[in-house]
């Protein structure tokens, strides 16, 4: 009975993981290409932040998961 009531959360945590995985790969890779002079966010900014920034494709991923 409880492993019935585990695997949901379970499955949430795996799929999270692999979004943070998959958002903070996007954006880094995205955020190498920038100018240096281009990216000015201050320390412990947060995500949007980076809109304008650096290509939307980029932040597509973030977009869906958070909505």
């Amino acid at each position: 009975m409880q492993a019935q009531m585990l695997a949901p959360a379970a499955v949430l945590v795996l799929w999270s993981m692999i979004m943070v995985y998959w958002v903070g790969a996007a954006r880094f890779a995205a955020v190498k290409k920038v100018e240096p002079g281009k990216l000015k966010a201050a320390p412990g900014a947060r995500g949007s932040a980076l809109e304008g920034v650096i290509p939307d494709r980029a932040n597509w991923k973030s977009h869906n998961y958070t909505h």
